[in-house]
């Protein structure tokens, strides 16, 4: 039996952790204990008041810009494909400050998927031509997030499956700058071997 080939195994495998991981941050945002304030989110938006001179009547609002405000959640699912996770957060900002009206953003959901399929698909090729040896790294992370991902979620314990997803990527970062640094320097050996004089 033959293995399904990465570039749809990767695709739609990590799509269907994605779809998993939200349906269980749903699922949790529409119980009575998660609807005044989630458990999972540790910090309190900061208010600031100002008094009217006339009637000195407090007028509050939120501060939405504030470093730490990002749902544990939110950063699980956006790790997961950690470089298009940065992608879709630059192109639709907003999508990290939770509301209580709003606890996710639909077309942040749909522009990270946009990309990270097609993201899963072009490595999945590049996998499926023989140029690297990570097919075997890539299966482990899916099935290990497949695993981790939604078990780390229900417990309510996000930030460790981040922190795991985030680890994966530094890794497989500092592999492909090392990948690419012996590539520069085996055609800079081969250019030198080129244009030496022949005796």
């Amino acid at each position: 039996m033959t293995r399904p080939r990465y570039r749809w195994l990767l695709s739609s495998g990590h799509t269907a952790i994605d779809l998993v991981v939200l349906m269980i941050w749903l699922w949790q945002s529409s119980l009575p204990t998660h609807r005044e304030k989630s458990s999972l989110t540790p910090f309190s938006v900061p208010t600031t008041e100002v008094i009217s001179q006339e009637d000195e009547t407090a007028v509050g609002w939120d501060v939405r810009s504030c470093w730490d405000c990002t749902d544990p959640r939110f950063t699980l699912l956006l790790s997961g494909t950690l470089p298009v996770g940065i992608i879709s957060s630059y192109l639709r900002p907003q999508a990290n400050w939770p509301m209580r009206q709003k606890l996710w953003d639909p077309i942040w959901f749909l522009i990270h998927e946009s990309l990270a399929i097609p993201f899963w698909f072009l490595l999945g090729m590049w996998l499926d031509a023989g140029r690297s040896r990570l097919g075997s790294s890539m299966r482990r992370y899916l099935a290990a997030r497949g695993i981790f991902a939604p078990a780390f979620l229900a417990l309510r314990i996000p930030h460790l499956g981040t922190m795991l997803q985030a680890l994966f990527w530094l890794g497989l970062g500092c592999y492909a700058a090392l990948r690419s640094l012996q590539w520069l320097l085996r055609a800079a050996r081969r250019r030198l071997i080129a244009i030496e004089p022949v005796p």
